[in-house]
């Protein structure tokens, strides 16, 4: 392994300290080394709502939201995994329509794990299985799928399919493909691809490859959930991004092509979890399980990964940054403060902290971003996560309140 290695320093502006960033290349590959501290400290701003959808008082009551995203014209879409539908709304709040249905037709779904919205207006709910994503029109009309290996007669196995991150006319998915293997065992190709949209995977971008033995077998939360499964974002000029390890405070960067550009890295103190929380987790794989008719133990790990696959930990800005979401991100927070993003430029360099003044539970509540100025909260949105994947798994369970009623909440963010 070839190494070039090199210091630079660089004097914060807002702390008046010296902040390091190194970097080395590994394998003609730079890896930029960032220390604990943003080079520029700690921002706070405060998130002013502009309207809401959902809870107790709404017509519309949410199922499980597994996702949201928005258009170029600030529409916002909420992926209903449960009632099978994709809500629309407009930018001031108005519900618009409601695309998808429940069914196996031209335009039906069930029970979607994700959402992409493409640069050309249309919508696809991803699916797990079958692994397919099925695509309709701004109005809701059926517009096509995409069936991973469908043409490609040697592709064999079965497909499922996690998550879809789309930016810059650029669409990555991730799944799993699983073949038979020796007697007892299954074969199981995780991976990360760009595809195009008639199925053709264009670059396969990560991939972890697990050998499922039946006779004994082990499901490690380490081992078995590759980070890059939810832990991935397409940004606006088409750049890629994606943490494969969910032990290792490291970002892969990767060009639209899908060539490796350069790796960041990050000096972090990792979250011990507590045997509450251990508990949970291990909980929610056990459920997840129980499905199977096989003999199987559960190794939950010690650490919360340090980018939150949970809560989708990459959030692609479309300005160049590279805004993540950590264990400790979504805790020991000050009073009123929901969480705080790591954000990182165009070169990869750690430049601050925000955090984002508003109610909630940042364990619990994701946070999507619309546009320069918008911020959309996910309210219990982990627990839906969990009850999706986990069976009806609630990662608050631990706490003595009931669990919220599903709500999106559109914020403006507020310097």
């Amino acid at each position: 392994m070839k190494r070039l290695h090199w210091m630079i320093i660089i004097t914060a502006t807002v702390l008046t300290v010296a902040v390091s960033v190194s970097a080395e290349i590994v394998d003609g590959v730079p890896h930029v080394l960032n220390g604990a501290e943003p080079r520029d400290g700690i921002e706070t701003v405060r998130l002013e709502e502009l309207w809401r959808a959902g809870g107790e008082d709404d017509d519309i009551i949410f199922g499980l939201i597994t996702k949201v995203d928005t258009d170029a014209d600030g529409n916002v879409y909420v992926l209903d995994a449960q009632l099978s539908t994709v809500q629309v709304y407009g930018p001031d709040g108005t519900h618009l329509r409601s695309i998808f249905r429940e069914g196996e037709g031209p335009g039906e779904i069930t029970s979607a794990r994700d959402m992409v919205v493409l640069d050309d207006g249309r919508i696809g709910a991803v699916m797990e299985f079958p692994g397919i994503v099925v695509f309709v029109d701004a109005d809701g009309n059926p517009a096509g799928i995409l069936k991973p290996g469908a043409n490609d007669p040697e592709a064999g196995g079965f497909w499922s399919l996690n998550a879809g991150f789309t930016g810059g006319g650029v669409m990555v998915v991730s799944g799993n493909r699983a073949q038979q293997g020796e007697p007892g065992t299954s074969l199981r190709q995780n991976f990360l691809s760009i595809f195009d949209a008639d199925g053709n995977e264009r670059k396969r971008l990560c991939q972890l490859d697990n050998v499922y033995d039946f006779r004994d077998f082990v499901f490690n939360e380490g081992v078995h959930v590759p980070g890059f499964w939810w832990n991935a974002a397409v940004g606006a000029d088409g750049r890629i991004f994606a943490a494969p390890d969910l032990e290792r405070y490291a970002i892969n960067v990767y060009s639209s092509e899908g060539v490796l550009e350069r790796v960041i890295e990050r000096e972090y103190e990792r979250w011990r979890r507590t045997d509450e929380e251990k508990q949970i987790v291990h909980d929610m794989i056990d459920n997840a399980m129980s499905g199977t008719n096989i003999p199987y133990r559960v190794e939950a790990l010690e650490y919360d990964p340090d980018l939150s696959y949970m809560l989708r930990g990459l959030r692609a800005r479309d300005d160049g940054t590279l805004w993540t979401l950590t264990s400790r991100g979504i805790r020991e927070q000050p009073a009123g403060v929901l969480c705080a993003f790591d954000v990182f430029d165009h070169d990869g360099v750690f430049v601050k902290q925000v955090r984002l003044q508003a109610p909630g539970d940042g364990r619990y509540d994701a946070v999507f971003f619309g546009g320069a100025d918008r911020a959309i909260v996910v309210r219990g949105y982990a627990d839906a996560f969990a009850a999706q994947w986990g069976r009806g798994s609630r990662l608050s369970e631990g706490d003595d309140e009931e669990a919220p009623v599903m709500e999106v909440i559109c914020y403006r963010i507020v310097k």
